[in-house]
């Protein structure tokens, strides 16, 4: 069974003709202040990366290119934090999330002249403001009052508390 698989996957592989995208990972919710990876998995299928491009909205943020120097590059207008040390081309990692980088996201990749194939996905992200502290239960002293007299009413009626 084992190679039967084996030979179904090596026959796909060699035969396959172009760049694919597998998958996109953003998640789907994310708290205000987190930071977060954006991911992008993809098989080349014979040919060379030429490119990886991230774009939020229509507007590119981060772009790796192999064979340029520096291989990685941030574009200027973006409300986004990018750690660049821990980002390459299958990984985007953002650090301190707003709410303004809510939207969709595409991770789009290409191959090398002179085909230049490509291929992308998108996903969409949305960021909430978390609570700083967790819920409680708060009463003022009108309520506390009411309270007490609720239960004298209670006692003297029915002899309860």
């Amino acid at each position: 069974m084992f190679f039967i698989r084996f030979c179904t996957a090596l026959a796909f592989i060699l035969c396959a003709d172009g760049i694919r995208l597998l998958d996109i990972i953003v998640p789907h919710q994310v708290g205000s202040g987190q930071d977060i990876q954006l991911k992008c998995n993809f098989i080349l299928e014979g040919h060379k990366l030429y490119s990886v491009k991230w774009f939020k909205g229509e507007k590119e943020f981060f772009r790796v290119v192999p064979n340029e120097t520096p291989r990685t590059r941030v574009f200027l207008g973006s409300s986004l934090d990018i750690d660049m040390a821990n980002s390459n081309e299958s990984m985007v990692s953002i650090d301190n999330v707003q709410p303004a980088n809510a939207g969709t996201y595409r991770c789009e990749v290409s191959g090398e002249a002179p085909e230049f194939k490509s291929d992308y996905r998108e996903a969409n992200m949305s960021v909430i403001d978390l609570p700083m502290q967790g819920p409680g239960i708060r009463t003022d002293e009108n309520s506390v009052g009411f309270v007490r007299i609720f239960r004298r009413i209670l006692k003297g009626f029915f002899g309860i508390f």
